[in-house]
């Protein structure tokens, strides 16, 4: 696997994320990296960011060394794991995008937890801001979750065509180096609209990714008025360890991203949930 990005605040959310990423590495061999922005304001005019941030850069090292040593304690069987980390100014979301691209990264694992107000805490996230701008997979961690491997995976999609297959191949990955078995599933409002699902999988042809790949999978349909609620409870009911799902406009998996379930499901639950980036 490409590199694994793995932001960090140095909150005990971030260093969940930096655990799920150590233990997916174990598997892949992936580099991690782990990277802290750090966004300065001078005090005075007269004093530049940069002046600022020579002043509180070596405290900066120290915390990030610390945060390495801490994984290498942890993980001390597996001498072969590959971090390091990067510091940057700026603001948090551009310093991830752009820090993905320059290391070619092939996923971003960011830590997630709740608030009281889930709207105000969707808008002022820096984990839903980079699903929305990130080119590769988004790993969102809660900060409750622990992880279990992905024996069981959810894929939700509204089986749209695509052009390319491979926004896949993270997916195919984890799936194949954990033994995952992957249960796709659509939800509809009423049976009426059900009416064409066999034409539809048929059409979209998404099974070929993971029969061509020998990986276990299974379709399933859904019917309930709430579509997030509904894939909400799919995974619950099946223990799922992982739910998997393609950001679409004008699809229902946008309208997860727009349903208070979801926030629920992305920052008040304890299962991780990966975005794929939509490459149409």
């Amino acid at each position: 696997m490409k590199p694994i990005l793995v932001p960090t605040d140095f909150s005990r959310c971030a260093q969940n994320a930096i655990d799920y990423a150590v233990k997916i590495a174990k598997k892949t061999k992936a580099e991690i990296i782990i990277l802290h922005a750090e966004k300065l304001i001078a005090e005075h005019a007269e004093v530049s960011e940069a002046t600022v941030f020579a002043s509180t850069s070596k405290e900066i090292h120290e915390r990030m060394e610390r945060v390495i040593k801490h994984q290498q304690f942890i993980h001390d069987d597996f001498p072969e794991l590959q971090l390091r980390y990067e510091i940057k100014i700026g603001f948090a979301v551009d310093a991830i995008i752009t820090t993905a691209k320059e290391n070619n990264a092939g996923m971003i694992v960011m830590g997630t937890q709740g608030a009281t107000d889930l709207s105000k805490y969707l808008l002022g996230s820096n984990t839903a801001k980079v699903i929305n701008k990130s080119t590769v997979p988004v790993l969102a961690v809660p900060q409750s979750a622990k992880f279990l491997g992905f024996a069981k995976i959810v894929f939700a999609d509204d089986l749209h065509e695509m052009d390319d297959y491979s926004v896949f191949d993270t997916l195919v990955e984890i799936a194949l180096m954990f033994n995952s078995k992957i249960d796709i599933v659509t939800v509809h409002k009423s049976e009426s609209d059900m009416l064409n699902y066999y034409e539809l999988f048929e059409k979209v042809d998404i099974d070929k990714v993971f029969r061509n790949a020998k990986i276990p999978f299974e379709f399933h349909k859904v019917i309930h008025r709430d579509i997030a609620q509904g894939i909400h409870d799919f995974v619950k009911e099946n223990h799922a360890y992982l739910l998997v799902t393609m950001p679409e406009k004008h699809g229902f998996i946008e309208l997860l991203f727009n349903n208070s379930i979801t926030r629920k499901l992305v920052f008040h639950n304890d299962t991780a949930v990966l975005t794929l980036p939509n490459k149409k």
